[in-house]
């Protein structure tokens, strides 16, 4: 995923925020510290607290799932498996649609 993020750096996609949200299950929280050792110090990994509702459910996500939301918090696109495989460009598609167009209509925070 940071390849992605970089190549979209490189292409002037800048301030873009990338999150990867932790499955609430018992082996995702124990692998977490691994996951967390893998991701980019650019890329923020959130924990789940058991306690809490669970963020996939809450979203009508699954594991794997994108959620691309633009400037203003509006979910622009969500993909789910297959498409949801970074390296067949759904998914960078999504990330540059949000960034360089006006999907939502006309934005009161353009940069």
């Amino acid at each position: 995923m940071d390849d992605l993020r970089q190549k979209l750096e490189s292409q002037g996609l800048k301030d873009v925020v990338y999150m990867v949200v932790n499955h609430q299950g018992a082996q995702a929280q124990y692998l977490h510290t691994m996951l967390a050792q893998r991701l980019s110090e650019n890329i923020t990994l959130y924990k789940q607290d058991e306690q809490q509702p669970d963020v996939w459910q809450t979203l009508s996500g699954e594991k794997d799932d994108f959620f691309i939301y633009d400037r203003c918090g509006r979910l622009t696109h969500h993909i789910s498996l297959p498409y949801s495989i970074i390296g067949q460009g759904h998914v960078e598609g999504a990330i540059k649609d949000t960034y360089c167009k006006r999907i939502c209509g006309d934005c009161t925070r353009e940069v």
